[in-house]
């Protein structure tokens, strides 16, 4: 069950970031068919390969694992644009989430 988990989420953050098993696997510094064999479920990553893919994402390993997280990589991109603003500013975000859950 937890490979499954892992071998989804990979395959769904690649996705999601938009690159390639190519592209990810050259910007991990490793083969060019490293992530063919992840998501094939052929080899599995190593430790600090793992907190590198996690890196590479910009999650954490604790947003890697919480699979209630449906867009982890977008999520934290919103949260690092929101430590940008003033508090005003955030509130109004907020705000405007509080909204768009009413419709």
């Amino acid at each position: 069950m937890f490979e499954n988990f892992l071998f989804a989420r990979l395959v769904g953050l690649r996705i999601e970031k938009g690159v390639t098993q190519h592209e990810m696997s050259l910007a991990l510094g490793k083969h060019s068919r490293y992530m063919s064999k992840i998501e094939s479920r052929y080899a599995l990553p190593s430790m600090e390969t793992f907190f590198c893919i996690c890196s590479y994402f910009d999650i954490t390993p604790h947003d890697f694992f919480a699979d209630n997280l449906k867009k982890p990589i977008l999520l934290q991109r919103a949260i690092d644009g929101l430590q940008t603003l003033d508090e005003d500013s955030m509130m109004l975000v907020f705000l405007c989430i509080k909204s768009l859950q009413n419709k």
